[in-house]
């Protein structure tokens, strides 16, 4: 087992919709988001849709592009192409599942996130539940079109 760890990430760009970069940094992302948003080659900065902490980053990284190669972009790029920061997440935590390589790190947890106070639960309405399970059940279906080696856009 590698003592490496780092973190396979999907950064998302307001001016590529629809293009997601799959990439691994052993710093955090954060700095990995802003070494590619300095540029002035680009037009608006990355945000975050995912961040996965595994050790050996690289080789999961590797799988990744291998698992989801058909949503490519780009062979000598890592961007691919879904259709929704919820499709583009939910796939890579699949392929990330896949990989052979990957290795949660459950160790690495501060004293502060162990006594982190949770969040608010947030009441949903009916309306939005629905609208919710409808979301998720395209994401599934997208998956499911990229697993079965097609396009989730197809």
């Amino acid at each position: 087992m590698s003592t490496e760890y780092g973190f396979v990430y999907v950064l998302a760009n307001p001016a590529m919709p629809g293009l997601y970069k799959i990439g691994f940094t052993t710093q955090s992302v954060q700095i990995r988001i802003s070494d590619l948003s300095r540029g002035t080659s680009v037009p608006a900065a990355f945000y975050k849709v995912l961040e996965v902490t595994t050790y050996n980053p690289a080789a999961v990284e590797r799988d990744v592009h291998l698992l989801l190669d058909k949503s490519r972009s780009n062979s000598r790029r890592e961007f691919f192409q879904f259709k929704s920061d919820t499709e583009a997440a939910s796939a890579v935590l699949v392929a990330a599942g896949q990989s052979g390589f990957y290795q949660p790190v459950t160790d690495n947890r501060t004293r502060d996130a162990l006594y982190a106070k949770p969040e608010p639960v947030v009441e949903l309405s009916q309306a939005e539940i629905e609208e919710r399970k409808k979301a998720g059940k395209a994401a599934i279906d997208g998956l499911r079109a990229i697993c079965d080696g097609g396009f989730a856009n197809e």
